[in-house]
C-alpha cells in the first residue's frame, strides 16, 4: 500500500543523500585548497 509517510520518507533521504555528496565535495574541494597552500 502506498503511504504518504514513505514518500516523505524518499524525499527526505534524497535530501539528506544531496547535503552529504555537496559536503563531501566541499570538504574534498577545502582538503585540496590546503593541501596546495601548505605543502
Amino acid at each position: 500500500p502506498f503511504e504518504v509517510s514513505d514518500l516523505l520518507q524518499g524525499l527526505n533521504f534524497s535530501k539528506v543523500l544531496n547535503a552529504l555528496v555537496a559536503l563531501n565535495k566541499a570538504t574534498e574541494g577545502m582538503v585540496a585548497v590546503f593541501m596546495h597552500v601548505f605543502f
